[in-house]
């Protein structure tokens, strides 16, 4: 079970060990926030619609802003989520330049 910082319990994560095939993970290694980002990353990237759903939209909501993704895959999320681009480092690939006047 993951926890929040200050105590409080989060959802509980059902992490799929085959999503860990190229490292050595304990399980009292999943309770630490930098498991868990670097976990909900992995699954919103490789993972299964079975993935997402074992560890839930509000965790994926909560950890989203600290993640680093392929553009792609965040731009998907922020539209989900209705999160705007904060700070785009990369640009659209859906918008096409204006024609000068």
């Amino acid at each position: 079970m993951c926890r929040r910082p200050g105590g409080g319990k989060l959802s509980t994560v059902k992490v799929n060990k085959q999503l860990l095939w190229d490292y050595d993970v304990l399980e009292k290694d999943y309770d630490t926030k930098a498991f868990r980002e670097w976990y909900v990353a992995r699954v919103l990237t490789q993972g299964t619609l079975h993935d997402i759903q074992g560890i839930g939209l509000d965790t994926i909501r909560e950890i989203f802003p600290q993640l680093w993704l392929p553009a792609a895959i965040q731009y998907f999320w922020e539209w989900y989520f209705g999160i705007p681009h904060a700070n785009p480092t990369r640009p659209d690939p859906y918008t096409f330049p204006s024609k000068a006047a």
